[in-house]
């Protein structure tokens, strides 16, 4: 796929898959998980470039 609102895929890397996991995962967990991860392979990541926004004002009136 070239243009349009989703990048090529492409492999993900240690550092990436070490990112995404830190969000959800206690520190002491990350390393076992991205070595297991990436043992198994084929992982790959998918980056998207938004064309349209959807939102809505929540607050008060």
């Amino acid at each position: 796929m070239n243009g349009g609102p989703i990048a090529p895929l492409r492999e993900t890397t240690a550092a990436e898959l070490e990112a995404i996991a830190a969000r959800y995962l206690a520190p002491e967990a990350v390393p076992a998980y991205v070595e297991k991860s990436l043992a198994r392979g084929g992982l790959v990541t998918l980056r998207m470039h938004p064309e349209h926004w959807l939102g809505a004002d929540l607050g008060p009136s």
